[in-house]
């Protein structure tokens, strides 16, 4: 019986290992060197769509950053935390955050997200029309 050198999908371990690099991505948030937690933050927004339950235990350390008016990537951490809110379909945050996220929040990427996201104030909007 030879052994599997399987990788990615069709490693039986990859969950697991994928859990394992979220949560330490999740980590270096911790982390007082700027730009380790700007690494953390960049990985972090590129995989949030699969880590976002790992994330969002970490919200409030992510809005602490944004919070920081002397972090330099203040930006991209109100970017992660509209993402981890609109997973928790927390709208009105993810929008909030989104806005405060400036242009780190691209409207023109075409994803579920960006477009919830979009329609959210139009919707709010109409409600208002409607009385």
């Amino acid at each position: 019986m030879a052994l599997s050198t399987a990788t990615g999908p069709y490693d039986p371990c990859f969950k697991r290992k994928l859990k394992l690099f979220g949560s330490g991505l999740v980590s270096l948030l911790e982390e007082p060197d700027d730009a380790l937690v700007k690494h953390a933050l960049t990985s972090l927004n590129e995989v949030v769509d699969q880590f976002w339950p790992e994330v969002s235990g970490s919200l409030p350390k992510i809005a602490a950053l944004y919070d920081r008016k002397d972090f330099p990537e203040r930006e991209l951490a109100a970017l992660l935390a509209s993402k981890v809110y609109y997973h928790l379909e927390a709208l009105d945050d993810a929008l909030s955050y989104a806005l405060a996220a400036g242009p780190r929040f691209d409207v023109t990427e075409k994803s579920d997200y960006v477009e919830t996201i979009l329609g959210k104030p139009l919707g709010l909007f109409a409600g208002c029309l409607r009385g």
